[in-house]
């Protein structure tokens, strides 16, 4: 992989980063999302980096969270994408099987669906779930989504982790997905963050 010593950098970045915040932060999950995505648009003009994904995520550790604002209940249903043929489609499962139901997709566009989607959806966890000690079993939010990690600092170290074993194995789903560094990239880690134990 030709980005290989920038991922590395940024695996090594995020750690730091992660070491800074750990027992010092105290925002939700929830708070956490809501500054991420004031981050993201700040930089959505930026060419995506793996060094700008560091910056994003330190920055988020800082940003005051914004509003939920009920118009993003239009993300309450999850995506799935994949990069066929040289460019981003959208895909729905229908009668048994994944169609392109949107072929050209903006990677922006993913990366924005992607953190929308989960700020609905974290928001449908109830808290007697989160506080329950088998939550790291899994806690289903309703919307067919799964969440396996409830705290900024678990959910980073969860999505680099699991970029990292993704990457072991170059015909993984992910792997692919990491192949090229763009928003869609950084929606894949997003992804990971929620749903790698």
């Amino acid at each position: 992989m030709s980005d290989a010593p920038e991922i590395q950098e940024f695996w090594s970045s995020v750690a730091d980063i992660l070491n800074n915040h750990e027992g010092n932060y105290k925002n939700s999950l929830e708070d956490h999302l809501l500054s991420l995505w004031v981050v993201i648009e700040k930089y959505k003009k930026r060419q995506p980096s793996y060094s700008l994904f560091s910056t994003i995520i330190n920055e988020a550790f800082d940003a005051q969270p914004c509003k939920f604002d009920k118009k993003w209940l239009v993300y309450e249903k999850n995506i799935f994408w994949d990069y066929e043929n040289g460019s981003y489609v959208i895909k729905e499962h229908k009668n048994g099987k994944w169609m392109v139901s949107r072929k050209d997709a903006n990677d922006f566009e993913i990366l924005k669906h992607t953190i929308l989607h989960q700020i609905v959806d974290f928001r449908k966890l109830s808290p007697e779930k989160l506080k329950d000690p088998q939550s790291f079993f899994g806690i289903d939010s309703g919307t067919g989504d799964t969440w396996y990690n409830f705290a900024p600092i678990d959910y980073w170290s969860c999505a680099i982790r699991g970029m990292e074993d993704h990457l072991k194995s170059p015909v993984s789903l992910y792997a692919i997905r990491f192949s090229k560094c763009t928003w869609a990239a950084f929606a894949a880690l997003l992804s990971l963050g929620k749903d790698y134990e």
